[in-house]
């Protein structure tokens, strides 16, 4: 297999090693790239740039510092590629085309965006995140004591369940910011559970770098001052922002405070409310995920509140993408 990152956008691709020198579409930003011979280091990616064959249509800002010969040749190319076979190319990538959407919601916003997990992947993802955790709930309630002897294999169940929570949830996000009104079906996804492990870790890094701090602050301070709230409040400002330019560039310039600060200064008056909705949405999904922690309670009580927290979760993704979708010509970051 030969993974390589989109020059453009730095979209992580894994393809066949076949495929090596084929021409195609990065799933993500759309441009036109190549894929590398299996032997060239994923540090080389970024400068292929003068390799690429072909390029979509260039954004007017873009194709004015072009040369019209320049540009003459980049549009045969596309056409050589794209145009004579009939079709995209994309496939010989071994990637599926990314669907497109008009944005129109169905019915009222409020109604519509909360019916966003519906969907049949969706309700089906819902099924599985929700059911393998409850499943293994009442499995532990039936051995008693004899769990402690395999709790690790619970554990490890319930981790993976949860990383690939992660995942599904980025891919709302991001099938959100493109105006998706429903969760996506990625069924036609390759799975690569490296490349999504990738991901995963990508988008828990916003968490890492923006509410570790105020997490650790007590445990060490031993107390709340204004220091620690000082942070909370880093947190709430930085990470809806940092979360959502992660998902669209999957690359560590998205932790870049001073990037971040520009881009809450564009949507200023917009993402204050949207960081108080998520901060009501958080408070009211955390008094429900408190009773999934106590063992005591019974087990359709934790069930419940174990799908009210995964739904609210899967809204919130969607809140969060299309926040992008309406404020995406202030953001520009090329979903």
């Amino acid at each position: 297999m030969i993974e390589f990152r989109c020059p453009n956008c730095e979209q992580k691709i894994t393809t066949r090693e076949d495929c090596a020198g084929s021409a195609g579409r990065c799933p993500r930003c759309k441009a036109t790239i190549v894929v590398p011979d299996a032997g060239a280091p994923e540090a080389q990616n970024g400068a292929v740039q003068d390799e690429l064959t072909l390029a979509d249509p260039l954004p007017p800002r873009v194709a004015e510092t072009i040369p019209a010969s320049e540009r003459e040749r980049l549009e045969a190319e596309h056409a050589a590629a794209v145009g004579h076979t009939g079709k995209d190319v994309l496939g010989s990538l071994g990637i599926a085309p990314l669907p497109t959407y008009s944005g129109q919601r169905r019915y009222p916003w409020l109604v519509d965006m909360l019916l966003y997990p519906t969907s049949i992947s969706g309700l089906c993802n819902l099924a599985v995140i929700v059911g393998v955790p409850v499943t293994l709930m009442i499995v532990r309630r039936l051995l008693g004591e004899t769990v402690r002897t395999i709790g690790h294999v619970f554990y490890l169940a319930d981790l993976v369940i949860g990383l690939y929570a992660v995942w599904y949830l980025g891919e709302c996000t991001f099938d959100s910011a493109r105006g998706g009104t429903r969760a996506p079906d990625t069924s036609s996804q390759k799975a690569d559970w490296r490349a999504m492990l990738s991901r995963v870790v990508y988008l828990a890094a916003p968490a890492v770098v923006f509410f570790l701090p105020a997490y650790l602050y007590p445990t060490f301070a031993k107390r709340e001052d204004a220091v620690y709230w000082a942070l909370v409040a880093w947190g709430f400002a930085f990470f809806p922002m940092g979360y959502l330019a992660m998902v669209a560039m999957d690359s560590e310039s998205a932790l870049n405070p001073l990037m971040l600060l520009r881009a809450i200064v564009r949507t200023l008056r917009e993402y204050v409310v949207l960081v108080f909705v998520l901060f009501a949405a958080v408070v009211v999904l955390r008094l429900a995920g408190q009773e999934m922690l106590h063992w005591e309670r019974p087990i359709w009580l934790r069930a419940v509140a174990h799908a009210v927290v995964t739904y609210g979760g899967f809204v919130l993704a969607h809140i969060l993408g299309r926040f992008y979708w309406r404020h995406r010509k202030q953001l520009d970051w090329g979903i």
